[in-house]
Order: structure tokens, then C-alpha cells, then sequence
């Protein structure tokens, strides 16, 4: 990978969510001078096939220090949004100036999660949950706010590993999700990940080999209802137009660069590396759009999931080059969308696919704005076609653990799950006042006979000793 990454902070949380207060949110972590860093949060998450939304209401973020002092980095107004909007890629959710300085902790303050599941009637509230709801997440060791540049923090809140909910003799649930966090500070940011960015054009640079605009009153794109500006508005992203970039103008249409003028809103899609000091970050476009994104109930652009090409008559001509099917969660009839030129495809890796690739009954996700020639269609910007969410898992209490090469081996309940230096292993803390979750490097310190493990991963391959091959080892 180019560019450094100056922590990979990867490390899950077991913790259960519930309306959360924080008191003495005054502090802050010590520093010889009142040097300044910026955080921008993105936030993603996995596949999930166990529930049609999970929305999430998000009230605060602080990183706290060796000294226990914090830093806010966002405090309100809430923000909720469908977490599994974010399937396959990251949104830009909000940023804050922070004390440079070391930091040992993130702590979410979440105040509401419901889970819907369209085959049952309403949303299920989370209930039972202990610890106050505090989510302490916490690396290995510290990472660093720099003066004067932009850290970024990416929450991958992985649906299918995390959301894994259990539900109670009388009817209510409780949630176990895990986080995924990374921290990057250098030329390459998220260099797989597909990455929104939603605000209001400030200038259009149309000189030099580079276009550009700079995107200024950045707005978290998948929060629902009225959209809230989530960061100071001066703080803003240098959107860069390539060779293939696609734009596509406020009636959905195919447009260009030329179109795009100050004061338009508009949605860049693309992949984020490091900008100027005076930009949170750079955006390379795959994909720009001018107009205003709004949920479904409102007008302009949207962002939909659900199965790509279902086996279903919406209008189309078989075997069309330029249209498909589409079926939208919650929706019980497939709509004609339009396949321009210019729309991009890509896989949730980020690779760029052709317009042949999408295929009937793929899960998959769609940028588009509808519109009614006589009947309802979709005009597509983008498609990205997901990942298949299937993991193996393997649960029990842990019988031995046995060293080797390139593997060492958790043996569970006469399964042999595979661990290296890739596996995340967590052990989860309960008491009180927080969930804490460790970050292990050696399994070594797991303890056979005493701890519970769930592990997730792929299968092994034929004829190896390893029935799974583990991304993930939860220890409680």
C-alpha cells in the first residue's frame, strides 16, 4: 500500500447501547501549548443479512487522554442514521479541532438504536443494557493529533459481525456490536474504500491540469430527516475531477465538469488521500453530483439498497445493455433503472466494473434520482455491487490453545480455529461504569477451561487443519 499509516487501530467493542450522559465534559488533555490538530470521522459499516435498518442516533464524540482528560470532537445535534446506508463504503460524518496531543481512548455517546425488521411489525427497541452504554474504545497504545494537520478516524461498525442480537423471553433485544477503528494521518486514506463527501460548492478551480472544487458546510449524508451541518462550515474538502470521473447534473443526467458552479450542492464519491493544510482532506471523484441528497421521501438524490436485477418484469427489454431491475429494501415491486453512459460500477473493494458485471439477484447499492416518465424510474450515477456477507463461525468455551506456524490454534468445542498476526483478538470487560475492550496480541494470555469465544472467519482450506481461519476472536 502506498503512504503510511500512522496507526492501525484495529480493535472490536462488546457493548450495549442506551440513552448515554457524560459528566464533567469540560476537561481536556493536558499540553505544553494549545497547538491545534483536526479529526474527521467517517464512519462504514459490513453486510448484514439479519435486518432490513438499524438506525443509530449519535450524540457525542470525545478522545480522552493518558491524564483521563478529553477532547470533544462532536456534540450534537443528533445525528440519525441507517447504519446499513453505509454498506460497502464510508461517509464523512464530522470533524473537530483537538489539542495536538497523544490520546489513549474514543468514546461514542449513542442515545438511540431501533432495529427493524420489515417481516415483523414496527421496530424493536434495545433494552438490558449495562454499563450506562459507555463505548470506550481502546488501542493497544496512544495515537497522536499532530498540530496543524488532519487525522482521520475510520468507525466501521461491521453489521454482521457485531450486530449479533439475541432476544429475550419477553420480546426485547439486546445488542452486541463490534467496532472497527482505524487511524491514518498520511498520503493514503482509506485506499479500498469508497468514501462520500456532501456539502455546498464554495469555489470551482477550472485552471491547471487539475480541476477542482472545494466543498465547503459539510453535511453527513446519510443522516435522516432535515440534513444538519456537522462540522464548522469553513472547514472543507478539495473534490478533484479525473479522467474518468462521471458527473451528472440536478435532473440526473449525464453532465461535466463545467456544470458545476458556487453555491450548488453537491455529492462527490471518490477516494480520500491527504490535502493542503487548509482542507480537511482531498477527494479523488469517481463520481460527482449536483443537486441536493435528500432520503427517499424528499426529492433529489438517493442512496438505496437492496437486490440488483431481480428476477422480476419492471418495464425493461430482456437482456438490455442499458437498464435492470431493481428491488429496494422495504419495496415490494422492482423499478426500471437506467444504466447512462456514464454511470460507474464498481465491487465494494472499490474496483471498477463494466456495466456487464451486474448480474440478476446481487445485493447491491444504488446512487440514482427518481423520476417518472409515466412510470417511475431510476436514472443511476453509481452502482456498487456487495459483498457476500456469509462468515463461518465457531462459539464455545476454549479448550487449549496449541502454538504453531504460520498458525497458532484456539481449540473450541473439537474446532480448530486459526489464528496469526492479522486476527483480531478482544477481550471484553464489563463493569458498572464502562465496556471495556483490550486489544491482545499474544493469545497465549487466553485462559482454557475459563474463557468463552466466538470467532469468525473464512473456512479452511481442504485438507488443512483449520476449520476456520479467523478474522475476528471475541473473548469474554
Amino acid at each position: 500500500m502506498e503512504g503510511s499509516i500512522v496507526k492501525d487501530l484495529k480493535f472490536s467493542i462488546l457493548a450495549l447501547l442506551a440513552v448515554m450522559t457524560i459528566a464533567g465534559c469540560g476537561g481536556s488533555s493536558s499540553a505544553p501549548a494549545q497547538e491545534k490538530g483536526t479529526l474527521a470521522v467517517v464512519i462504514t459499516d459490513g453486510p448484514t443479512d439479519d435486518f432490513d435498518r438499524i438506525l443509530i442516533t449519535l450524540e457525542r464524540m470525545l478522545l480522552i487522554g493518558g491524564d483521563g482528560g478529553h477532547q470533544i470532537v462532536y456534540d450534537g445535534p443528533s445525528i440519525t442514521f441507517d447504519l446499513l446506508d453505509l454498506r460497502d463504503r464510508a461517509d464523512f460524518a464530522f470533524s473537530g479541532e483537538i489539542i495536538a496531543d497523544d490520546y489513549s481512548k474514543i468514546r461514542l455517546v449513542v442515545s438511540d438504536v431501533q432495529l427493524i425488521d420489515t417481516d415483523l411489525p414496527g421496530s424493536q427497541p434495545l433494552v438490558d443494557l449495562p454499563a450506562n452504554g459507555k463505548i470506550d474504545l481502546n488501542p493497544q497504545g496512544p495515537f497522536t493529533i499532530a498540530a496543524g494537520q488532519t487525522t482521520v478516524v475510520e468507525l466501521d461498525m461491521d453489521a454482521n459481525r457485531s450486530f449479533h442480537v439475541v432476544e429475550q423471553g419477553n420480546g426485547d433485544y439486546r445488542l452486541r456490536p463490534v467496532i472497527f477503528v482505524n487511524v491514518y494521518a498520511d498520503d493514503i486514506i482509506l485506499p479500498s474504500k469508497l468514501v462520500r463527501v456532501f456539502g455546498t460548492v464554495d469555489s470551482v478551480d477550472d485552471t491547471g491540469p487539475e480541476r477542482s472544487v472545494l466543498l465547503c458546510s459539510l453535511h453527513f449524508a446519510a443522516q435522516l430527516g432535515a440534513p444538519v451541518v456537522t462540522s464548522d462550515p469553513t472547514k472543507c474538502v478539495r473534490v478533484f475531477e479525473n479522467a474518468s470521473t462521471s458527473f451528472f447534473g440536478e435532473d440526473g443526467l449525464a453532465s461535466n465538469f463545467g456544470a458545476v458552479a458556487a453555491q450548488d450542492m453537491l455529492t462527490g464519491i471518490g477516494f480520500l488521500t491527504a490535502g493542503a493544510p487548509d482542507v480537511l482532506f482531498d477527494l479523488d471523484a469517481v463520481v460527482m453530483e449536483i443537486g441536493e441528497h435528500q432520503p427517499p421521501s424528499a426529492t433529489g438524490w438517493e442512496t438505496l439498497r437492496g437486490l440488483v436485477g431481480p428476477d422480476a418484469d419492471c418495464g425493461i427489454i430482456p437482456d438490455a445493455a442499458d437498464s435492470f431491475c431493481f428491488l429496494p429494501v422495504d419495496a415490494i415491486t422492482p423499478v426500471k433503472t437506467q444504466l447512462q453512459p456514464t454511470t460507474r460500477v464498481l465491487d465494494s473493494q472499490g474496483t471498477i466494473l463494466s456495466h456487464a458485471d451486474v448480474q440478476d439477484t446481487e445485493a447491491g447499492i444504488l446512487d440514482a434520482l427518481r423520476i417518472n416518465n409515466g412510470d417511475e424510474e431510476f436514472l443511476a450515477a453509481l452502482v456498487v455491487l456487495s459483498q457476500n456477507s456469509g462468515d463461518e463461525v465457531i462459539a464455545g468455551l476454549l479448550a487449549d490453545v496449541v502454538p504453531g506456524d504460520p498458525y497458532d490454534f484456539l481449540l473450541i468445542d473439537g474446532m480448530a480455529v486459526c489464528v496469526d498476526e492479522e486476527t483480531d483478538i478482544l477481550r471484553i470487560l464489563v463493569d458498572e461504569d464502562v465496556v471495556t475492550i483490550v486489544d491482545l496480541i499474544d493469545p497465549d494470555v487466553l485462559e482454557p477451561g475459563v474463557d468463552m469465544v466466538e470467532a469468525a472467519g473464512t473456512p479452511g482450506e481442504v485438507g488443512s487443519s483449520c476449520d476456520i481461519v479467523a478474522d475476528v476472536v471475541i473473548v469474554e
